[in-house]
């Protein structure tokens, strides 16, 4: 079987979210697969950023991906007019990738993200979120009917629509009015990288590299609204102010001005010594951090999973978490501690918990070590495969 890989649109300057579920999935497939032929398209902006899988059963495919001019199209979207004739419009913006794609000697295709499909070719999809639905006021009028159209004529056009949790799953259906037999749960894994050994003195290289404290929260995430880092901010205020507690707060992401409304909440509130924004970090880097953590904590109102909390859980680092469905839904031993998304008091009650009590750290951190072992990319990987055999299969018998 023939497997193409639709990656023309991955960002290589972009830190986290679907390039990391990319990058995983790639490493998976890599790795358990020495049968099925892999053809990986890709664009000359990113090439460079999946060399390292060419090989053996894997080709690279340069095509050319016109960003700008179907963003154009894209966003024009917004139009009643645009909306009518979307499908005959991207055709033809699209017609380059189709004709290569269906040209192609690929049996089935993976797309790891939306993408309106107007090939042939068998696809399966990924969609992470479709967060617009449920906090528009986080986007503007163009860039919600811009996803909804997207990912709408995506959806029509594949055969599998992936979901990374049974919650994802419902939200499919609900608001795409799609068949559950469309969609296919399978989790997101766990790289390697968080069960490799930790080396004591490259831990505190990392600390000293990074200028660390002692004891510190970790939150990996990039500056997007729903990641909630206001509450977090404010639930250090808190242990600050009415609890008389001293909590250092370590922060990832992209250091531009999407992050502005996070330092006017830190200087407002004066929590420029108890919080450090470390930026964009290099992956290799990520388990260390975990490990010196005292926890993670993550307040996200709205997620398709939690990636950084299975990695931290596999290091042995607590977890602190919201509850949202995908934290309740991945906590199947009580691994993780929950709190009230809404509520920044009850997520600095948490996390006092947590700093407090030392045999509920170490609680946490064996039963989440367990929990991890449920979770490896060559599993997430061998869950797609079975998928694209079967879809291969029943093509085949046409």
């Amino acid at each position: 079987m023939k497997i193409g890989i639709f990656l023309c649109k991955i960002d290589p300057n972009y830190f986290g979210g679907v390039n990391s579920y990319v990058m995983g999935l790639l490493d998976g497939f890599k790795e358990i697969d020495k049968n099925n032929e892999y053809i990986i398209f890709v664009s000359k902006k990113n090439k460079n950023l999946f060399d390292k899988f060419e090989g053996d059963n894997f080709k690279i495919k340069e095509i050319k991906f016109r960003q700008g001019r179907s963003l154009l199209v894209d966003y024009l979207a917004i139009l009643p007019i645009v909306r009518i004739f979307f499908p005959v419009i991207y055709k033809i913006v699209s017609k380059e990738i189709i004709s290569i794609i269906d040209s192609s000697s690929i049996d089935v295709l993976y797309c790891p993200h939306e993408f309106p499909i107007y090939w042939e070719k068998p696809t399966v999809v990924s969609i992470h979120d479709i967060q617009f639905f449920h906090f528009p006021k986080f986007f503007s009028i163009g860039q919600r009917w811009h996803r909804e159209v997207f990912n709408k004529n995506t959806v029509k056009g594949a055969v599998i629509v992936q979901a990374s949790s049974e919650y994802i799953k419902q939200d499919f259906i609900k608001y795409f009015n799609i068949s559950s037999k469309k969609i296919v749960v399978i989790v997101d894994g766990i790289n390697k990288i968080f069960r490799d050994e930790i080396m004591p003195e490259e831990l505190q290289n990392i600390k000293v590299k990074y200028n660390l404290p002692d004891s510190f929260i970790f939150y990996p995430a990039q500056h997007w609204p729903h990641k909630n880092h206001l509450s977090l901010i404010r639930a250090i205020n808190y242990l600050k102010q009415e609890e008389k507690i001293e909590v250092n707060l370590v922060l990832t992401g992209e250091k531009k001005k999407k992050a502005n409304f996070i330092y006017k909440e830190i200087d407002s509130l004066g929590l420029n010594k108890n919080i450090k924004m470390i930026g964009n970090i290099p992956f290799k880097d990520l388990p260390y951090l975990y490990k010196l953590a005292t926890m993670v904590v993550i307040p996200s109102i709205h997620e398709s999973n939690s990636l950084p909390a299975m990695e931290a859980l596999a290091v042995g680092c607590p977890v602190v978490a919201s509850n949202i469905e995908p934290n309740i839904e991945l906590n199947k031993n009580n691994a993780i501690t929950i709190f009230n998304k809404n509520d920044y008091k009850d997520m600095a009650e948490k996390i006092q918990l947590m700093f407090n009590n030392k045999k509920l750290r170490e609680e946490k951190i064996k039963n989440g070590k367990k929990l991890s072992y449920e979770f490896s990319w060559e599993k997430t990987a061998k869950n797609y495969i079975y998928i694209f055999e079967k879809i291969n299969n029943k093509y085949d018998k046409l």
